[in-house]
């Protein structure tokens, strides 16, 4: 008798700790998993790969899926902010960076490529697009990787030049030269064209306007001159 209760106890303690291994096994291997799994999906995280098979395979299909999502909004907010011809920043960009970046010292800048109109007419507007990305190229090489460059429409682009003063104008002027003088002397089979440029520093005397209605009198003035050159308000 004293045997049986012996061999039902240890049926006993050995059905206990299957439990409790069992038990162990739901908690390390889908409950612990499972809650850091609600976890990450209300943080938008991915998840990682812990836990049963069943549940890695829920883990890795979502993080695929979380990172097109990604990749998705990343190119929408580029193509919301971005010119698609130049990959320059866009009008609505130019507005947003005119209400964030500090206007006390800097350079606004309008350039317009002369006569392009004529351009699209002789060469069609394949050979016009080419000329608009070669003006932004230049423009990325001319300019400092702090200051704004933008196409605001058609052959108009703004380059809003940061923490500088009416005393760099000269450097500024110099650097309008040698753009002109390189799209006037291109390398390749593109037509030369050139620059009609307004400037007006934060700093000016006399405003008129607020900076880009003193920038866009000054780029009249110089197509007032003939055009190909620029002019400081």
């Amino acid at each position: 008798m004293s045997l049986l209760v012996m061999i039902q106890t240890a049926i006993t303690i050995v059905f206990l700790l299957v439990v409790l291994v069992i038990v162990l096994f739901i908690n390390e291997q889908i409950r612990k998993p499972l809650t850091n799994m609600v976890e990450m999906l209300q943080l938008q995280k991915p998840i990682p790969m812990i836990g049963a098979e069943e549940l890695q395979f829920v883990g890795k299909t979502y993080n695929v899926i979380l990172k097109e999502n990604e990749t998705a909004h990343e190119k929408l907010k580029h193509e919301a902010s971005h010119d698609a011809l130049t990959g320059l920043l866009n009008r609505g960009a130019y507005d947003l960076m005119m209400k964030t970046v500090d206007t006390s010292h800097i350079a606004l800048i309008i350039i317009d490529v002369d006569y392009f109109k004529s351009v699209n007419d002789t060469y069609g507007h394949a050979v016009g697009d080419r000329v608009l990305k070669r003006v932004a190229d230049i423009l990325r090489q001319s300019f400092r990787s702090v200051d704004v460059i933008c196409r605001i429409g058609g052959d108009e682009f703004v380059v809003i030049m940061t923490r500088v003063n009416k005393t760099m104008k000269d450097l500024v002027k110099t650097k309008i030269r040698q753009m002109n003088e390189m799209l006037q002397h291109p390398q390749d089979d593109l037509p030369p064209v050139s620059l009609s440029v307004g400037i007006a520093f934060s700093d000016r005397d006399n405003p008129k306007g607020d900076i880009f209605k003193d920038a866009d009198t000054a780029l009249y003035r110089v197509k007032e001159a003939g055009r190909n050159g620029c002019e400081v308000y």
